[in-house]
């Protein structure tokens, strides 16, 4: 394939499609003015400005960018040697992992010209054996082997310009959707084992049909999978059941003391807005039955006990129904062993989900949830959780004017910030507490971070 056509408004206008799309935001174009983009080569410090359009009689051209939404917008900066025929520069000195907001401008002797649209560039990360992640809305520049979420390696053609504009789970599987952006035909990959999950080819540039398929089924021939074990959540612990009282703690959530003997309790929400998992760990190892008792906020009655059915010395959860959408209950769980009612468990606290967006699930604050599902944080932004990994939104506040989400990873106690205005990192924190490495921490967080997408 040759190298890529010069930008035209035309394709400008199929990059915002697909950044519309990915929920990315976008910025319109003022009557006049020049259409601006950018290009990731896979730098991690670098991103290449091109545009379209503006006066054609230009004596100079100059630049100005900002780090992040809501960052100082800095002063404009003269593009060297830049004149009537400019249409491209490559802007150095970034940061890894980053997300920018660029405009251009002319000037015709003393005077400058209309301003562009505000575009939005991220800087790559390193994913694995120095190779690039590919961002979620960005251009992304052919010839060279990126990443698609934080498991997959691809190499794309010389002159193939593709975007990573959505990642979703569908049917159970997550997907990784690559759209080329000339004829906005999409190649989706199941980021389990980097097969093909999907294509829609638009026979809408001057590529045909026939060519696309075989570019596409090229890219997946080269497709093979960065060595991450997927994991599985493992049964309850004391030390599981102590984090998840030390995160609510941190969450300012209510928490009760486990008393001596007991079992500690935990609730876990797999997203249903009218159920809680029960679990525990500890208390008699020969019960011959089990009971809960729960009551409906903290100040709410306490109803009776309940027997759980068909339980026994083995029983270790139990799902609890017909509970009311975005409620908090509490609970507490006792064995018996024969005639006699053990000791009881400390009170968890519970909260059912709330349907944000499309049926998906509000991430309640304090509260266990289930990977193997897509999840809304802060009601902005909707993130998809691999299968086997359980999470809290532990934290949520005000950051340098940045309204940010803390979501931590039970087992390791590790968290990920987001920024709500955005959907990108704010800060990571990594604890090697755990049985997964660094290495794969970083990976599987890398992975929940290029899921992200703004709700509408």
């Amino acid at each position: 394939m040759s190298p890529p056509k010069p930008l035209t408004m035309a394709l400008c206008e199929n990059i915002s499609a697909l950044q519309e799309f990915a929920w990315v935001r976008t910025d319109v174009v003022p009557e006049g003015g020049p259409c601006l983009v950018t290009v990731s080569e896979g730098s991690e410090t670098e991103l290449i400005l091109e545009w379209v359009g503006g006066p054609s009689n230009a004596t100079k051209w100059q630049y100005r960018q900002r780090n992040g939404y809501t960052g100082p917008q800095e002063a404009w900066t003269d593009i060297p040697a830049s004149g009537a025929t400019t249409s491209r520069y490559r802007v150095g000195g970034l940061e890894a992992d980053d997300t920018y907001y660029f405009e251009i401008r002319a000037w015709i002797g003393n005077e400058p010209a209309v301003e562009s649209n505000e575009a939005r560039g991220s800087t790559p990360t390193r994913r694995y054996a120095g190779l690039p992640g590919m961002r979620l809305g960005q251009v992304s520049e052919g010839g060279r082997t990126w990443v698609l979420g934080a498991n997959v390696i691809v190499d794309i053609p010389i002159g193939f310009r593709v975007m990573h504009s959505f990642g979703a789970l569908s049917g159970g599987t997550v997907v990784f959707t690559m759209s080329e952006i000339e004829s906005m035909s999409a190649q989706v990959f199941d980021l389990a084992t980097g097969k093909d999950a999907g294509r829609v080819i638009e026979d809408a540039g001057p590529v045909s049909a026939g060519e696309l398929n075989a570019l596409f089924d090229q890219i997946l021939e080269s497709a093979w999978l960065v060595p991450m074990p997927i994991p599985t959540a493992r049964p309850l612990t004391m030390a599981l059941c102590e984090n998840v009282s030390a995160l609510q703690e941190f969450a300012w959530v209510r928490t009760d003391v486990v008393p001596e003997g007991g079992p500690c309790l935990v609730t876990v929400s797999d997203g249903s807005e009218t159920e809680l998992m029960l679990e525990w760990v500890g208390g008699p190892a020969d019960a011959t039955k089990w009971q809960y008792r729960q009551r409906k906020g903290y100040t709410g009655p306490q109803e009776a006990w309940t027997d759980i059915r068909g339980s026994g010395a083995t029983t270790v959860r139990h799902r609890v129904e017909g509970l009311e959408a975005g409620a908090t209950y509490y609970f507490e769980v006792r064995a018996w062993v024969g005639d006699e009612p053990a000791v009881e468990s400390n009170e968890a606290r519970g909260a059912t989900a709330s349907s944000e967006y499309a049926g998906l699930p509000l991430m309640s604050l304090g509260q266990v949830s289930e990977g193997g599902r897509s999840w809304v944080l802060g009601g902005s932004i909707i993130v998809d959780i691999p299968i086997g990994f359980r999470v809290m939104h532990s934290f949520g506040a005000l950051s340098g004017g940045t309204v940010v989400f803390t979501m931590s990873e039970i087992e390791s106690m590790s968290a990920q910030v987001f920024d709500l205005e955005t959907g990108e990192s704010a800060g990571r924190f990594i604890e090697d507490a755990g049985p997964a490495s660094t290495g794969e921490l970083n990976a599987l967080f890398d992975q929940i971070l290029e899921s992200a997408r703004f709700v509408p």
